[in-house]
């Protein structure tokens, strides 16, 4: 369709899904201060478009139904509100909520500053903005969504607030470049893959407020060398620190009665490790490709060792038992273990 530029009715409220797809020589648009919503894909495919609107909090306000249906999400499009190119985004005190993928995929965003007000940003809110290095979150903040941040991955540096519950699935997934993972106390849950390809993280820090931990939350931190879970933790997710390979230190919370399945498969710098008391089962493949791991601590509570818990760990020639050999041998030791079974097996006598 031969339509360059378009100013919306100030009396629009929706725009439908599929509204404006295949119009590609659509270059400006001027959204009014009233549109709610938006359909599923309704800017699909539009390149270098100028966006106009007057109104930020209305804009943080507007329902995208998926990414495609936010104009700004295209490639060197550019969002102008009253005039000014929105690079160094200030969040207006009086927003509460920003909606889902409100800025997701804006290259030309920069630093955005979230003020106390804000109490819960969406999914994809601010996702792949790949030009986005600094964030400022002010205390107020108790949710964060999942893939808010999702492949922002110039983020260098993020300070979270203590107001903060909970942190999505995928919220920081592909920040690879942030250098630190500084969890506040307060936080209760992360989400699955919340950190995962955070590959410039060297250390994690894990509050006494954790509960839960989602599957694969640190997933390929192949920097992460040290990490201490705390006893708060009562559930960990499969494959929640799979191929971390530089980690070497790894304290695990004495609640846990069960090592998930994959939980630090390929870890391959992973030497030594302790068990906690009271652990019943490893999972499968938990420590499968611990190509490093040369002894582990079991207590005598365990039961189970899962299939191929302890697969290709070349190097394992030792491993200490806290009860007798007759209570290891009533250990349920299933397929692929060959390698534990192998071991020099030190037994509590």
């Amino acid at each position: 369709y031969d339509l360059s530029s378009i100013a919306l009715a100030d009396s629009l409220s929706a725009i439908g899904e599929n509204a404006f797809v295949s119009c590609y020589d659509l270059k400006s648009i001027s959204i009014p201060g009233g549109l709610s919503s938006v359909g599923a894909s309704a800017f699909e495919g539009l390149d270098d478009i100028e966006i106009y609107i007057t109104d930020l909090k209305k804009w943080c306000e507007i329902e995208f139904e998926n990414v495609l249906a936010n104009p700004i999400n295209n490639y060197q499009s550019k969002l102008f509100c009253e005039g000014t190119l929105v690079e160094n985004l200030v969040i207006p005190d009086d927003i509460s909520v920003i909606a889902d993928y409100a800025f997701f995929g804006y290259e030309r965003l920069k630093s955005v500053s979230i003020p106390g007000s804000v109490t819960y940003f969406g999914d994809g809110a601010f996702g792949e903005c790949e030009n986005l290095e600094s964030v400022s979150i002010e205390e107020g903040l108790t949710t964060i969504g999942n893939s808010a941040f999702k492949g922002s991955y110039a983020i260098t540096k993020l300070s979270l607030p203590k107001s903060l519950i909970s942190i999505g699935d995928s919220a920081f997934e592909k920040c690879s470049y942030l250098e630190k993972i500084d969890i506040p106390n307060g936080v209760v849950t992360i989400g699955n893959y919340a950190f995962a390809n955070c590959k410039g993280a060297k250390t994690v820090l894990i509050p006494s407020s954790v509960t839960n931990i989602g599957d694969n939350a640190f997933y390929y931190c192949t920097n992460l060398n040290n990490v201490i879970i705390p006893d708060s933790v009562t559930s960990i997710g499969n494959d929640a620190f799979s191929r971390c390979t530089k980690l070497t230190s790894i304290k695990l919370p004495a609640s846990l009665k069960e090592l998930p399945m994959g939980m630090f498969e390929e870890c391959t710098g992973l030497v030594s490790i302790t068990l906690p008391d009271n652990m019943i089962q490893i999972g499968m493949s938990a420590f499968s490709d611990c190509s490093s791991l040369s002894s582990i601590t079991i207590p005598d509570t365990v039961v189970l060792v899962g299939p191929s818990a302890f697969n290709r760990c070349s190097s394992l020639t030792d491993v200490y038992y806290t009860g007798t050999q007759a209570r290891w041998d009533k250990i349920s030791i299933q397929y692929g273990n060959e390698k534990l079974e192998n071991a020099q097996i030190h037994f509590n006598v």
